[in-house]
């Protein structure tokens, strides 16, 4: 067995967990708890072989805009790791943390962290983490640090979310036949935090522990920037770039680019109630000139755009191709080595692709047939209590690798329980908890698999923090309970 995981481990991984979905459609019936009890279909309905290759046709197609997304982040990032001007001001960056690389770590983890706790699609998040990666690299972080700089930040935020669409809150209107879970923050808003603030200093403490461990051995894999092209610079460039002539208009437009994802995906409307950027919007959009007709900043910009607070990933690949052009002329790159880059940036994040469809497929077969909720009743028969409740989250979050479909399968228990808000953090803290180690994760295999990091790599740093957290939360949901 140790031989077989040698080699493609992260595929195998998911390919296992992708056969053992379908498996339990040959001898589970389906079951869903829609009526506040479980009940079965009567008959069973089986995954079959051209069913498999049907589904993940039906993967693509749901998924498809996030495959794009993906494919448009590594080709920009190619691009620009093709430039002199990107690797010097990655390199600059890195130089002001040299002999500093704990703290830039710990500001990666809490970046990333707070923002996949508000933003209001965590998968954006993805185009910030090559330039992190191309930091990381020239600090000489091992593999499994620059995971947990990034991705683990990620699940951070996925775990501790207050305002984001992955949190107990936003749910409430999005599940149980549309009437919500019926939640509201209270204490649990202090609760989230409080695990929130635990996840970031224990994870923070292990990958500093994991550095000072790391230092001292010489065969440790490092970090490598997938996206760079490594030359050797000359020298008059290197004057150049060193009077900050050819990094300034970089730096200005990725600024630009990152202050964009963080304003365009945080819902100032629905989370914090501020229209003011809605409203913004609105009035430049219909603005005319000199008293016409024609609202000439929607005919420019296009009918599909929307205010801050309202972007998709759509919105943020036209805003990176926007970008990618400008760059492109600011430093006088033919046209076709910017093709090039985009390509060969597509064929190397391919695998990464793959593992991200079969991650979709095990979602989708577990929400379409729903087998696993057999194992969900088992726990669920020992009574609702918040324990029960936060142990068939964790069920479910290995095969609803998403929390909306996690908390809409578990919806009655929690509106069944006598304090629905704290139901509702149980199952977010068990399906962010399951993040950092489940194969199914989405964000961590997706992760594991773009900086090369084997999963037994990953699971000998993680499993600490995974324990550490499950007691922490499970003391925090029975004070919520019970106090």
């Amino acid at each position: 067995m140790k031989k077989f995981f040698e080699k493609h481990d992260l595929f195998k991984l998911v390919g296992i967990c992708l056969l053992v979905v379908v498996a339990f459609t040959w001898f589970l019936k389906q079951g869903d708890f829609a009526t506040g009890k479980f009940a079965v279909d009567t008959a069973l309905n089986r995954i079959g072989l051209f069913d498999v290759v049907t589904y993940g046709c039906t993967v693509i197609d749901i998924y498809f805009v996030n495959i794009v997304f993906v494919f448009a982040v590594a080709g920009f990032y190619k691009f620009l790791g093709s430039l002199s001007a990107y690797r010097e001001l990655t390199n600059r960056i890195a130089s002001a943390f040299k002999g500093k690389e704990k703290i830039f770590v710990a500001i990666s983890i809490l970046v990333f962290a707070c923002l996949a706790g508000l933003l209001n699609e965590y998968f954006v998040l993805i185009a910030l983490v090559p330039f992190m990666i191309s930091i990381l690299s020239n600090l000489k972080v091992d593999k499994v640090t620059g995971v947990a700089a990034t991705f683990g930040g990620i699940m951070i935020g996925l775990l501790g979310s207050t305002y984001s669409n992955v949190s107990a809150v936003f749910v409430n209107t999005q599940v149980n036949n549309g009437q919500g879970l019926g939640l509201g923050y209270a204490n649990e808003l202090m609760g989230t935090l409080i695990l929130f603030a635990i996840a970031y200093i224990l994870l923070t403490y292990l990958t500093f522990a994991r550095m000072n461990a790391v230092s001292k051995k010489k065969d440790v894999a490092l970090l490598e920037d997938p996206f760079v092209t490594v030359v050797e610079e000359k020298t008059s460039k290197k004057k150049k770039d060193s009077k900050g002539v050819s990094i300034l208009p970089i730096a200005i437009i990725l600024g630009v680019l990152f202050i964009n994802l963080v304003l365009g995906f945080i819902s100032w409307t629905g989370a914090f109630n501020i229209a003011t950027f809605s409203d913004m919007f609105k009035t430049i959009s219909e603005a005319t000139l000199f008293g016409g007709d024609v609202q000439y900043v929607s005919v420019i910009l296009g009918s599909v755009l929307r205010a801050f607070g309202e972007w998709d990933l759509i919105t943020f690949i036209a805003l990176m191709l926007m970008a990618a052009l400008i760059i492109k002329i600011v430093y006088h790159v033919p046209f076709d080595k910017m093709i090039e880059e985009f390509g060969e940036g597509a064929k190397k994040i391919t695998g990464s692709v793959v593992i991200l469809i079969m991650l979709y497929s095990v979602l989708l077969f577990s929400i379409n047939f729903m087998t696993f909720t057999h194992i969900v009743k088992i726990i669920t028969n020992a009574g609702n209590n918040i324990f029960t409740i936060f142990s068939s989250g964790l069920v479910t979050g290995v095969f609803a690798n998403d929390f909306l479909y996690a908390a809409n399968t578990l919806a009655t228990f929690v509106t069944g329980f006598k304090d629905p808000a704290v139901a509702g953090l149980a199952l977010q803290a068990a399906s962010g908890l399951v993040a950092f180690v489940a194969p199914t994760s989405i964000a961590l295999m997706f992760g594991l698999s773009m900086l090369d990091v084997k999963y037994k790599d990953w699971f000998k740093y993680i499993w600490k923090f995974a324990l550490a957290m499950l007691v922490v939360i499970l003391i925090v949901l029975a004070i919520l309970v019970y106090v």
